[in-house]
């Protein structure tokens, strides 16, 4: 094993290649870790619901009053959806230890699996309901504006795909019944 790494173009190429692994971790590093935030979108996982509150403020261009009404709205949200939130984590947990048992039950994992579904419309439910309070809050110019967030939000998660034209499906290069879109992804 010692016998390559004795030969200079064989540490050579080692070192080379050590080398452009470290330039490829710091860029990495640089671009897409420790990037500073621009302003524009929050960022997923970072800064919080401050963060959320400063865009919205910023690109709604929120009153102090309505600043303080969005507060209240995304608190009250919190607050009301916490309960099931924390009801389908427990439930998650129970599902798990059913399938990890050397003889899972599948009528008591198909009941909590159940039970989950209808918690996660709840949750929804109470989501868009607080969207729509949020709306409410807007005045008439700034409704286009927060449906326009709102939409690219939804697109962002992954809850909607992007407006426009019904795509149909690709050339011959491209699978049958894949859409050009997702190729490009």
């Amino acid at each position: 094993m010692d016998a390559p790494a004795k030969k200079p173009s064989t540490r050579w190429a080692i070192g080379l290649l050590i080398a452009l692994n470290l330039v490829t971790l710091a860029a990495i590093w640089l671009t897409v870790i420790r990037r500073p935030h621009d302003g524009g979108w929050p960022q997923a996982g970072r800064g919080g619901p401050e963060e959320v509150q400063m865009f919205l403020r910023r690109e709604l261009g929120l009153s102090d009053k309505q600043a303080k009404t969005f507060e209240e709205i995304r608190d009250k949200f919190v607050a009301g959806s916490r309960p099931t939130h924390d009801e389908i984590i427990k439930l998650k947990e129970q599902i798990l230890a059913e399938m990890f048992k050397p003889a899972p039950d599948r009528t008591v994992l198909e009941s909590l699996t159940s039970r989950i579904g209808v918690l996660q419309g709840e949750e929804q439910r109470l989501l868009f309901l607080h969207f729509l309070d949020m709306m409410a809050a807007c005045g008439p110019d700034q409704k286009p504006k927060f449906q326009s967030i709102l939409r690219e939000f939804m697109i962002r998660i992954g809850a909607l795909e992007p407006a426009g034209p019904p795509e149909q499906d690709g050339g011959p290069g491209d699978p049958p019944g894949e859409r050009p879109s997702d190729a490009r992804r």
